[in-house]
């Protein structure tokens, strides 16, 4: 159960409402979160309504005509096909595959030019259009799905539609935009084709992510700026800089009706806006973070990174969330870090904010989409070093 309570009226809603509330709810619930509007608390004690069953469908992955190096970034549309983005170097190409995992065609090569990529870090797929992110060139490629009503027929090549380069030299910009750079670390686009994306300070001691609106034609919608706190654990050692995985990162995910939920990993603690950027709720579970080991947590990388992470200022704890998912029927799923390093443990809400399921699921078995009721897991093998995409069907029983 999900329950909900504003400063001024939460006595009431407990003596009226909720029979069972009593003042130790509140407690251990940070003073900055017990004062927010409209606070939903999950209870600690609620058992989810729905048992959850993932079973294996299709792989996406080598065939005889394509050779996936490095699969980054995935997505899939209503009809069922799936796209894959190339990260090995001098080969950012996109690879589609139809819903029995055979390969389609490669959209875009190397280069700078229309329907060209630097580099590929973010894809995504919208009613139609195919929407990803070149870092080095700072512009999104919007391709046309060639096919609009999945007969089979994968004839038609795949069309640029046209590229997006968000205007950061607009004068009017204010100072959370003009002196930051495009950050997509994701990217959401809306059902009217606007992009919600993130803007990163120049300055490394803000610790703070800008996001906002763009357009089709690249002009930055400044009137809805939403900041959310992003805190990088970066070290220097001997060859550069590494980020750490400590980081309390930004979690951005948007409804089909243009909601936005944001949380930062430190807590387990989702605020929601509309599209215009009202706030609207927040959503906040007592979560129990783990403990963190720091010799524990260096000795997983190479002897040269070591010290420099045992010399470094970091948190005594893991942040609570490791990521925040929304699917294509609106159902929330939320990422925790449980005691086991190995596991991650889900939670599944519904539109009311009710928990439908909890699941655990092994860290590896990485979950990049939900969508036409399965779930696409991007899975890398530490033993051959290879890595490939699995479609899960969900099954939800009541």
């Amino acid at each position: 159960m999900a329950f909900c309570y504003t400063p001024t009226t939460f006595l009431i809603i407990c003596s009226i409402i909720f029979s069972t509330c009593t003042s130790s709810d509140n407690q251990g619930i940070p003073e900055d979160i017990r004062q927010l509007p409209d606070l939903h608390i999950i209870d600690p004690d609620d058992e989810p309504i729905s048992e959850i069953e993932l079973t294996r469908k299709q792989s996406f992955t080598d065939t005889d005509e394509v050779l996936i190096g490095r699969p980054g970034d995935l997505t899939a549309d209503e009809y069922g096909n799936v796209y894959i983005a190339e990260q090995s170097p001098n080969h950012p190409e996109i690879y589609s595959f139809d819903p029995d995992g055979n390969y389609i065609t490669t959209i875009g090569s190397h280069g700078s030019g229309p329907g060209e990529f630097q580099s590929i870090s973010r894809i995504q797929y919208r009613d139609g259009y195919l929407y990803a992110y070149d870092g080095p060139l700072s512009r999104f490629s919007v391709f046309k799905n060639p096919y609009p009503n999945n007969q089979g027929d994968y004839s038609a090549a795949t069309e640029l539609a046209h590229i997006i380069q968000p205007d950061t030299d607009d004068p009017s910009l204010p100072n959370e935009i003009s002196e930051s750079f495009l950050f997509p670390i994701n990217f959401a686009v809306t059902g009217d084709h606007q992009i919600l994306t993130a803007f990163k300070p120049f300055d490394s001691s803000i610790p703070s992510l800008f996001y906002v609106f763009i357009d089709q034609e690249g002009s930055i919608n400044t009137e809805t700026i939403l900041e959310i706190d992003s805190d990088e654990h970066v070290v220097d050692y001997s060859s550069g800089q590494m980020l750490l995985p400590t980081s309390r990162d930004a979690l951005v995910a948007i409804s089909t009706d243009g909601d936005i939920f944001t949380s930062n990993s430190e807590e387990f603690l989702i605020k929601v806006y509309d599209r215009h950027g009202e706030y609207q709720y927040a959503l906040y579970k007592p979560y129990k973070r783990r403990e963190l080991d720091k010799d524990k947590l260096a000795s997983e990388y190479e002897s040269s990174r070591r010290r420099a992470i045992q010399d470094a200022e970091l948190p005594e704890t893991w942040p609570a969330l490791d990521e925040v998912l929304m699917d294509d029927e609106n159902r929330l799923w939320i990422a925790t870090l449980p005691d086991d390093p190995d596991m991650l443990e889900w939670w599944v809400l519904d539109e009311n904010s009710e928990l439908l399921t909890r699941f655990d699921w092994p860290k590896y078995k990485e979950i990049k989409e939900i969508k036409n009721s399965s779930v696409f897991v991007r899975i890398a093998s530490h033993e051959t070093g290879l890595t490939e995409v699995i479609q899960y069907d969900i099954e939800m029983e009541i």
